[in-house]
């Protein structure tokens, strides 16, 4: 789980888990659910700074790791990842995409009700809420050349900051989009 505070021994991670026999790693994004759904997300996220660094320190890792070793990255990652990945089609050929919430996977609360992923414990529209979002998002997702791999990026981050299903505000092009970057 990326965090602000493991990120900067991601590399030496990586190197003990080949070490130990590891053939792959998932990398995963912090997500404001459960614990981490309170302040705490705020001092843990990955900062600008991190964002900016973090698709050369995933390509780093690929590249060294060799035809022995994997390194996958989580569908919230992806729009993170959305100014060194490559061409989309390329890309969803190979299994990369972001957020599936409601249209390939969902969830059910306890109290029954569906809801657009696991990490979703509060969206009112749920799953139909995620998908209608996908399917017609506003700018800046609506001209992304990624916008069919990373759909919008993560629903539960953008409910968490921005108080609703929208473009995820961690991503860099919204945060240019919005000026913060």
């Amino acid at each position: 789980v990326l965090t602000r505070q493991s990120l900067p021994a991601l590399e030496a991670t990586v190197r003990r888990a080949k070490e130990l026999g590891a053939r792959e790693i998932q990398l995963l994004r912090y997500k404001p659910a459960g614990r981490a759904a309170s302040l705490d997300y705020l001092s843990r996220r990955l900062a600008p700074g991190d964002l900016a660094a973090l698709g050369d320190a995933v390509r780093r890792l690929a590249e060294a790791s060799g035809d022995d070793f994997s390194v996958r990255v989580d569908c919230a990652l992806v729009p993170l990842l959305g100014d060194v990945l490559g061409d989309p089609a390329v890309l969803a050929r190979f299994g990369v995409f972001g957020c599936e919430a409601g249209r390939h996977l969902g969830a059910w609360r306890r109290d029954g009700a569906r809801v657009g992923c696991s990490f979703d414990t509060w969206s009112p529209g749920g799953a139909e809420e995620f998908r209608a979002y996908a399917n017609d998002p506003p700018s800046p997702c609506r001209e992304c050349p990624l916008r069919e791999v990373c759909r919008g990026g993560c629903k539960v981050v953008s409910m968490h900051l921005d108080g609703a299903v929208g473009p995820d505000p961690e991503c860099p092009r919204v945060r240019r989009h919005r000026g913060l970057a």
